[in-house]
């Protein structure tokens, strides 16, 4: 729960690098601790964690089907989007017709409840 109460406090002070480093935390320990996640989304979430721009990353549903999110800075979505679905593409060919990545953008008025 630690990852959760520093993540509430340093997304509302909008401390973002600290954000992006808990997600990268959070991550780690699921896999070190509880053993989460397969092969191909470990290898997902070192792709989109090392991407020019993506402060933080974790994965969800850390199975077969499971994806990757990553906080990225605006000004490098797009590039950052593109590369991870080549490095990816090219890692794993057998499923490069399934793989796809998504950008998102939060719009104000976005908050927790």
């Amino acid at each position: 729960m630690k990852w959760v109460q520093n993540g509430l406090i340093a997304w509302e002070k909008g401390l973002m690098e600290e954000f992006g480093s808990l997600m990268f935390e959070s991550c780690q320990s699921s896999i070190d601790q509880y053993e989460c996640g397969s092969l191909a989304i470990h290898e997902l979430q070192q792709i989109v964690g090392s991407a020019e721009g993506v402060i933080g990353s974790r994965f969800s549903g850390g199975g077969f089907g499971g994806c990757v999110v990553g906080f990225v800075k605006p000004d490098h979505a797009a590039v950052a989007a593109a590369d991870i679905q080549e490095t990816y593409r090219k890692l794993h060919p057998e499923v490069a017709g399934q793989a796809s990545v998504y950008l998102a953008d939060s719009a104000d008025g976005v908050r927790f409840l």
